[in-house]
């Protein structure tokens, strides 16, 4: 079967959002952020071994980091956001860690076709940050700040 050129649509690399939903007061914080790496997964398999031979068998599987780099904005004001979101996790005035009800939260990674309408959502299940790096400053240079945040979920859904 011949397939006609313009049917075919590739998913452009550059075509996504970002939604946290613990962010700004409970409402959904949306960022158009720079880069993200998709959910991946390893199902660490575990080596059988039964006289001369052996055999595999899938372990428990395990769902890896994704990280993602931010353009720092003054509106809506990435940092400040950033900053709150943090706070969810730590109560860094107090010097007190909060419950994971205050700090676990979705975060969707929305991918869009070229006119910006909706393809396809990751969803990061109970997800919250690992790290953060508010990024740099440095008078020599032109660039924008870029904080770079990684997060760890329970698992991830597609669809």
């Amino acid at each position: 079967m011949r397939v006609a050129v313009n049917s075919y649509k590739p998913i452009l690399g550059y075509n996504f959002k970002v939604i946290f939903s613990k962010l700004e007061n409970e409402d959904a914080f949306v960022t158009y952020a720079k880069a993200v790496t998709l959910p991946s997964m390893d199902n660490n398999p575990i080596l059988l071994e039964y006289g001369n031979t052996y055999a595999y068998v899938k372990g428990k599987t395990r769902w890896n980091e994704v990280t993602m780099t931010l353009y720092a904005m003054s509106k809506p004001h990435t940092h400040i956001k950033l900053w709150n979101y943090l706070q969810k996790h730590q109560d860094t005035k107090e010097g007190t860690d909060q419950f994971k009800v205050m700090y676990m939260g979705d975060v969707q990674i929305q991918i869009l076709l070229p006119n910006e309408v909706l393809f396809h959502t990751w969803t990061l299940i109970n997800a919250h940050i690992s790290s953060i790096n508010f990024g740099s400053m440095d008078w020599s240079s032109d660039d924008v700040v870029q904080p770079e945040i990684s997060l760890v979920y329970d698992y991830a859904k597609y669809a």
